[in-house]
């Protein structure tokens, strides 16, 4: 065991026997890593458990405010971005500022509390805003996501039921679930970028792919918006309810996939994955069909020439949510076993993985050593 006192590299390892302290256990850190935080006696430190194995040990990290002045022509579009970008930076305080005559744009600043729930306005002048995250849960990452796509196939359920509804006597208005996906799906940004800072328990091969997933079912519930919004345009004038029943059957298989998605990330399933990334050409063949049929039929007389366009627009957005399943199956085949389990289930494979004194390979050479 190297002496806590010795010097060493910052990238160095040390190891280190527990030592018993009253009713707690202790261990030392080494000198030079105290004087590289800056630290000193008497410091109070931050300790954070994230698996039965794993824990870390920080100062907590100052939460400076991050501060953004208003250029000349800077709106309302361009002002909630910053703010986003601020909010996804991880910064828990954020100060905007203004010269300009006519102050910080309210709106901008109203949709930017609203849409993250956790950012809140604790001082306003009329050039000054001050921003605090007052609502910060500490809910896992892997929840975060798994609401994400709860909401996303619920989304896509209502509005699938919805095809042979028509003229709809049911409204949805899907606008405020997908912001709440928006929601998750930035808080998930969040979380992993101050989870970076921290030296937590996300590595790179852990953390992309849930980045990367989080984008996927913010992606499939944006397109339900869109699908609701072409659905409510031809609630006026439906097409054939013969043809209806296609663009059901297409919505249906979307969903069913969209529905198993979680099952084939934990099971590491790769014949699913191959699965959905197989069926996109299948989804793209339908579409072409199908807008080929609205066109004869539309010439023909029996479709309203103004459903065209709503359905060409309804028909590219399920091939666009089959893509998005597509990039699911790349991420199962792309990223390694366990890394989408369930945080209780990943802790017992490395229990189990622990509890084992050889791995597989090595045993099996062993029992041919012992036979021999």
């Amino acid at each position: 065991m190297r002496d806590s006192q010795t010097p060493m590299n910052r990238a160095e390892e040390v190891h280190l026997k527990l030592r018993r302290s009253g009713n707690s256990y202790a261990v030392t850190i080494p000198t030079v890593w105290v004087s590289e935080g800056g630290w000193n006696r008497g410091k109070v430190m931050r300790l954070r458990r994230y698996r039965p194995d794993s824990f870390v040990i920080d100062a907590p990290r100052s939460e400076t405010s991050e501060r953004f002045t208003l250029g000349a022509h800077d709106g309302d579009v361009h002002v909630f971005r910053e703010l986003l970008g601020g909010f996804l930076q991880g910064h828990s305080d954020i100060l905007l500022e203004s010269d300009k005559k006519e102050g910080i744009p309210s709106r901008a600043v109203r949709e930017f509390a609203r849409r993250t729930g956790s950012m809140v306005v604790v001082s306003e002048d009329p050039g000054r805003v001050e921003f605090r995250d007052l609502g910060s849960v500490e809910i896992p990452i892997e929840g975060r996501i798994e609401r994400m796509h709860s909401i996303a196939v619920e989304m896509h359920s209502n509005l699938s039921s919805r095809w042979s509804d028509l003229p709809f006597t049911h409204s949805f208005h899907l606008a405020s679930r997908d912001d709440e996906v928006d929601r998750l799906g930035w808080q998930v940004r969040r979380a992993l970028t101050r989870a970076g800072d921290h030296g937590d328990r996300f590595s790179a091969k852990e953390a992309i792919p849930l980045l990367l997933l989080s984008r996927t079912w913010e992606r499939i519930a944006d397109l339900a918006v869109h699908i609701e919004e072409e659905q409510e345009k031809l609630a006026g004038s439906p097409p054939p309810s013969s043809y209806m029943v296609h663009i059901n059957n297409l919505h249906e298989r979307a969903l069913e996939m969209l529905s198993r998605g979680p099952e084939v990330l934990r099971g590491h399933n790769v014949l699913s994955a191959n699965e959905y990334i197989d069926q996109v050409s299948a989804f793209e063949a339908e579409r072409s069909a199908l807008v080929l049929e609205a066109v004869r039929l539309t010439k023909s007389g029996k479709m309203a020439g103004e459903c065209l366009p709503s359905v060409s627009v309804v028909l590219d957005a399920l091939v666009r949510v089959a893509r998005h399943l597509a990039d699911v199956g790349e991420l199962v085949m792309d990223t390694p076993a366990g890394v989408f389990s369930h945080p209780q289930q990943r802790s017992m494979n490395e229990s189990e993985e622990r509890k084992s004194p050889l791995p597989r390979k090595e045993s099996r050479s062993a029992s041919k050593r012992n036979s021999a």
